[in-house]
């Protein structure tokens, strides 16, 4: 009898024992759910349309979505872990679902150099003005050394197999634009764009500067689409000079409420980094090309951000 009274007391034992660890990890369950109702985890979508593509910064994640695969093809290039690729996947996909990528509608670019994206948009019937800085500026010269001018040359622009060259003669124009001083008879486009340009504009004010004045572009509810530099090292310190910056967070929300004071339609700022493998991989110079989606430059982490901007 002694015996099953031991056994017995160990049972009751052992069930208030798993009952008092119960009441633990229930205490700790609500007070995880009480401290993650307080988080907020997704983005305000203030549009109220279903878009994949927000103001972001580049990581891996990216890659995943089908259509990064889609636009590479229609480039003529294998999809590879590069920012750069990234910024024209990015730039045609936010103008394709938010309905700008259709016949007859009018894009401007930006610091074209010899990118695919002026060919591409023409194949899918837009009438495109491609703007370059004028060959003729010592500037420019230095930037046609590496393939990073048009050359006011808009052969350079004709990417064989984007675009047919009937097709393309018929529906891309060129004219030499500087972008701290946009002609005014540029005007009543669709849309806009410009791939990591902004930041070459002499400073960090002259780069938001371009942010506002672009918009004088585009007609009433036209789309910018910009790319250029983020900080990921800091928030204070960063990289300024008359040929390059690194634009911080802060400078990108202070634009943001600046523009949204003007009126006009701001996409929601995210800046989430990402944790995949090359998320966490930074590149140092000499830079190569197949892993190349943070960067050093001068002791700052970098990677391309977009801001998409509605004008109002």
């Amino acid at each position: 009898m002694l015996g099953i009274k031991k056994i017995i007391i160990r049972i009751i034992n052992k069930i208030n024992g798993s009952d008092r660890r119960y009441k633990i990890l229930l205490e700790d369950k609500e007070r995880k759910l009480t401290e993650y109702s307080q988080l907020n985890f997704f983005l305000l979508n203030k549009l109220n349309i279903p878009l994949s593509c927000t103001s972001q910064l580049c990581n891996q994640y990216f890659w995943k979505f089908p259509f990064y695969q889609y636009w590479c093809e229609k480039i003529k290039e294998l999809p590879k872990m590069h920012r750069k690729q990234w910024e024209y996947v990015y730039v045609a996909q936010v103008l394709y679902e938010n309905g700008f990528l259709k016949q007859g509608s009018k894009g401007l670019c930006f610091a074209a150099g010899q990118e695919p994206l002026p060919a591409l948009f023409a194949s899918l019937g837009c009438k495109i003005t491609a703007t370059d800085l004028d060959i003729n500026t010592e500037t420019a010269r230095m930037w046609a050394t590496d393939g990073y001018n048009s050359e006011n040359n808009i052969k350079n622009l004709y990417k064989d197999g984007i675009c047919s060259k009937a097709l393309f003669e018929q529906n891309v124009q060129f004219r030499s634009v500087d972008m701290n001083n946009i002609p005014d008879d540029l005007n009543d486009y669709d849309f806009n764009w410009s791939c990591c340009a902004f930041e070459h504009l002499g400073g960090i004010k002259q780069g938001l500067d371009f942010l506002i004045n672009n918009l004088k572009t585009l007609r009433k509810g036209g789309l910018a689409v910009h790319t250029s530099e983020v900080n990921l090292t800091s928030d204070e310190e960063t990289l300024e000079s008359k040929d390059a910056c690194i634009f911080r967070k802060r400078d990108y929300r202070k634009i943001a409420e600046i523009l949204e004071q003007m009126g006009h339609v701001v996409y929601p700022l995210n800046f989430e980094i990402g944790n995949e493998p090359l998320d966490n991989f930074i590149d140092i110079p000499p830079y190569q090309g197949d892993f190349h989606l943070r960067l050093n430059i001068s002791g700052f982490v970098s990677t391309s951000m977009g801001i998409i901007i509605k004008k109002q």
